[in-house]
């Protein structure tokens, strides 16, 4: 099997099929000091199905 076999068969059957939560995501979130009162547009890429 290869890494990348490993690394989705790792995964695949997680509710986020990939590492940290909705927790996780508020804390990086509220780590880089954006005012919660702008109305921001994120653009997540290449992260699976994740948040």
């Amino acid at each position: 099997m290869t890494e990348i076999e490993l690394l989705i068969d790792f995964h695949k059957n997680a509710k986020r099929q990939g590492p940290g939560s909705s927790a996780d995501t508020l804390k990086a979130l509220n780590l880089i000091g954006i005012s919660k009162n702008k109305n921001l547009k994120i653009v997540d890429i290449g992260c699976g199905s994740g948040a």
